[in-house]
């Protein structure tokens, strides 16, 4: 999240570090804004629905049986 500018990451139980990111974004609106950006660009760029779908045709043409596998992508 860090490296993409996306947000923070926090140990779990970390609850002070976490109020203060909170309180931060609350007071600097323009922060918030570049990261929830950031946040839907990188989304867009490794989770968009076609990646996801090309990701899971991988891992199941990988993981069927040679004489089950498909050739294509229905749509």
């Amino acid at each position: 999240m860090q490296n993409h500018g996306c947000g923070r990451w926090f140990a779990n139980g970390d609850l002070a570090q976490l109020a203060d990111w909170i309180r931060q974004l609350r007071v600097q609106p323009e922060l918030a804004a570049a990261c929830g950006a950031a946040a839907r660009e990188l989304l867009l760029s490794s989770a968009s629905p076609q990646i996801v779908t090309e990701r899971y045709w991988s891992l199941l043409q990988r993981h069927l049986p040679a004489d089950k596998q498909l050739n294509t992508l229905a749509p």
